[in-house]
């Protein structure tokens, strides 16, 4: 059992795109649109307190513990394309972390340089 909320910039989805292409997946829309093209997602994730509305209409109880993931679907280039917060009951759903590993600085998957980690080694170096 899931709670979905997705709310896009103006502009990214027309409001009829959405009446007659919308079958339940914002991202699944998007995909299937190609446009804008998409490139990641950052999500972070918690377990919260179930909200008075997230209970009522998932019919739990509120405060009862759910995981949240609180994301953000960019497009290439970086801009935000769609802002979405996703409460799922424990147990309900399997969900599995890829980590990018990086080496020095770079990032193995995607070969963009990491200015943190880049900074971080270059203090160490200089220490």
């Amino acid at each position: 059992m899931a709670y979905l909320v997705d709310v896009l910039p103006a502009g990214t989805v027309s409001t009829e795109a959405l009446r007659s292409e919308f079958d339940g997946s914002v991202l699944d829309l998007l995909l299937k649109r190609g446009e804008p093209a998409l490139e990641f997602s950052r999500a972070e994730i918690s377990a919260v307190s179930a909200p008075a509305h997230v209970a009522r209409s998932m019919r739990i109880r509120r405060g009862d513990i759910l995981l949240h993931l609180e994301a953000s679907l960019h497009a290439q280039g970086g801009k935000v394309v769609d802002f979405s917060h996703s409460y799922f009951l424990p147990g309900t759903f399997r969900f599995h972390l890829v980590r990018r590993v990086e080496t020095f600085g770079r990032s193995v998957l995607d070969g963009r340089w990491d200015r943190q980690t880049s900074q971080t080694l270059n203090d160490e170096e200089g220490s």
